[in-house]
């Protein structure tokens, strides 16, 4: 990144300040998640332009399909031992997954740390039971792990986050890549937020073993940093 480009993001750190976070997961750990990811078939997805939709009406030069890892053994293996191993922090009493992306590997941490287990719906039921939490809802007090594979802008945990702090739960979110956005969306939730990789990891990760251009790099700096300030001025709109 140039020294202007640092400069650029220290400044925006500055209207950062205070944003709930307990600091990143080591380098070691985040360079094995990478690592899979690419040696996963499918996993990194990389264009030469932004054309992926990560989220509605949101394009990237880089889509990570986690989905890719549950039908690899030894990738799914791995990455549901690094999340055991973050999520074995916390005294947690339930592991939440984010539908579909976040069932397999709650179930597998859940089983891991003998923990309780619950699912949410991203949308409300048509029939039967119209809550969205499937399984036994958690108490008030309880601690609760909520993990979904790729954390982008927040949309998609902010309703399970929101429903459990509500119900008096504590709330931690764990997801295995996210986009660079951890601290923005922790405080805009007021919980805490841990991923176990980044587009930033991808980036030095992929640049060391020559699986990425110079061209995709700049892409990908130039979507964090396009997404960045839209997370930055939507937040000061609140």
């Amino acid at each position: 990144m140039t020294n202007a480009a640092t400069a650029k993001r220290t400044k925006k750190d500055e209207h950062l300040k205070g944003i709930k976070t307990s600091g990143p997961i080591s380098p070691p750990h985040a360079k094995e998640v990478v690592r899979t990811l690419f040696e996963t078939p499918h996993a990194v997805n990389l264009s030469s332009s932004d054309s992926f939709e990560v989220q509605p009406g949101v394009y990237s030069s880089v889509y990570i399909n986690l989905k890719a890892l549950i039908s690899n053994a030894a990738s799914r293996g791995s990455i549901t031992k690094a999340l055991a191993e973050h999520g074995s922090r916390v005294s947690a009493d339930y592991i939440c997954g984010i539908e579909i992306g976040g069932c397999y590997f709650a179930s597998s941490v859940a089983d891991l740390l003998g923990k309780d287990l619950f699912f949410y719906r991203k949308a409300d039921k048509k029939y039967n039971s119209s809550s969205r939490i499937v399984g036994n809802e958690p108490t008030k007090g309880s601690c609760v792990v909520v993990i979904d594979d790729v954390l982008s802008s927040g949309r998609t945990i902010a309703p399970i986050v929101n429903e459990l702090t509500e119900k008096g739960c504590v709330v931690h979110v764990l997801s295995i890549f996210s986009y660079g956005w951890e601290r923005q969306i922790a405080q805009r939730l007021g919980v805490e937020v841990h991923s176990l990789s980044s587009v930033n990891d991808l980036i030095i990760y992929g640049s060391a073993a020559q699986l990425l251009s110079a061209h995709s790099i700049q892409l990908m700096e130039e979507y964090v940093a396009r997404e960045e300030n839209r997370l930055v001025e939507s937040r000061s709109k609140e």
